[in-house]
């Protein structure tokens, strides 16, 4: 059985100071802190059970949280059998599904090129009943895998029972070679980059999960499409666009794809967001600002930040502050001529070196009490060469400007 430093340093959760039972700490998250403007900000919250065995944490940043309490427990999969194929008979789609693209700005042209066809009914349980749906048909290889189902009448969902999951569109990504691919939310966001001009987009078949994952294990069920189209995604040498909706869920779904293709190769869009018209995801940009402003977006990706790598225009703030308000200086040493070319700011580390029995010593105890007189600053002193009440008596001389004796009893 892992120690719980074990436990959580495999999630990178650092512990400062002893994790004693029952004791609460504020550290840095590893899942938001290096994309924070004060990345020092201990935002996660961590409490350390009464046994001392496991722990549990939640960051008030991100909302990252979770427990190492399962981590010992074996994990009961259930049993699956194998995919199967869907039954139910698509049609052409109706005036009435055709209107509902039209209200999105996605043309006929695109519908038919995608197969979007209608069911008279289909059972949806957010719904509890049966209702006429939009049908999106997922292709792989050119086979029927799966259905996606869109009540007509409400924002529900549904999957043909028992299919495969994988990424809608999948195989306009199969030549795709030296390129990018473009992956989105949902079907409306895929046609909607198509009536833009890009043909290289897939979607993900459900959605963003609620909570970033605590650990991307390959085999989580919630991104099995993954592992169904990874020859297709292998294939892919220009790296991925990812244009998911702006929420935080979205957010948490950017994160999640990021981590598991490889953050390195991958870009991030971002959606207008101005007080004029803000929008959260491509199918939105489309009917609310048109077709040039969604290839704006999607040509302005950024590369997905990756922690320690940094751009200038990540210290942007900090630049005008520099040009603004000068280099921030430190304490002053006590000697105006010594300040003209160094002060003393926490943080740093200083060092003083030369010939021996030239006043280092001499010189650093001088600097302590300056710091300690004019700064309020507060020191903890181990000297080697010093007894403490000799080397308290040397302070004593330089913080009262005085001799410690009248006469030296050494001399």
């Amino acid at each position: 059985m892992r120690s719980l430093s074990e436990k959580l340093l495999a999630r990178k959760i650092v512990l400062h100071g002893s994790a004693a039972a029952g004791s609460s700490h504020k550290v840095l998250c590893p899942e938001c802190s290096h994309t924070r403007r004060n990345k020092k900000d201990p935002c996660l919250s961590l409490t350390i059970d009464r046994d001392g065995d496991n722990a549990i944490w939640n960051c008030h940043n991100c909302g990252w949280a979770g427990t190492t309490k399962w981590d010992d427990q074996p994990e009961r999969r259930p049993r699956r059998g194998p995919p199967v194929r869907p039954k139910d008979t698509i049609e052409r789609p109706t005036v009435e599904v055709m209107q509902w693209f039209a209200e999105r700005q996605i043309s006929a042209e695109v519908v038919r090129r995608n197969k979007v066809g209608f069911v008279r009914k289909h059972y949806i349980a957010q719904l509890e009943r049966e209702v006429p749906c939009i049908a999106f048909p997922y292709y792989r290889d050119g086979e029927l895998i799966n259905v996606k189902y869109r009540a007509l009448e409400a924002k529900a969902f549904a999957q043909a029972k028992g299919a495969e999951s994988i990424f809608y569109g999948v195989d306009d990504i199969a030549d795709i070679g030296d390129g990018k691919v473009i992956i989105v939310e949902g079907e409306p966001d895929k046609l909607a980059l198509e009536e833009c001009g890009y043909l290289n987009v897939i979607s993900v078949p459900d959605g963003a999960p609620p909570k970033l994952r605590e650990d991307p294990r390959d085999d989580d069920p919630k991104f099995e499409y993954l592992r169904n189209c990874a020859e297709q995604l292998e294939a892919v040498k220009g790296g991925f666009i990812l244009a998911v909706d702006s929420d935080a869920k979205g957010r948490i779904l950017e994160e999640e794809l990021a981590r598991r293709l490889g953050k390195e190769r991958c870009w991030r869009v971002r959606w207008p967001d101005s007080v004029d018209v803000p929008v959260k995801d491509a199918n939105e940009c489309l009917w609310e600002h048109g077709r040039e402003i969604v290839r704006e977006c999607i040509e302005a990706a950024e590369p997905y930040p990756i922690s320690g790598l940094y751009t200038w225009n990540d210290y942007e703030d900090e630049l005008r502050a520099l040009y603004a308000e000068g280099r921030k200086r430190g304490a002053s040493t006590g000697w105006a001529r010594l300040d003209e070319s160094m002060t003393i700011a926490p943080g740093q580390l200083s060092i003083v070196t030369g010939i021996p029995n030239h006043g280092k010593s001499e010189f650093v105890d001088a600097l302590v009490m300056n710091l300690a007189q004019r700064s309020g600053w507060c020191f903890a002193l181990c000297s080697f060469e010093n007894e403490p009440e000799e080397h308290i008596a040397k302070l004593a001389e330089k913080r009262i400007g005085a001799p410690f004796w009248d006469v030296r009893r050494d001399a």
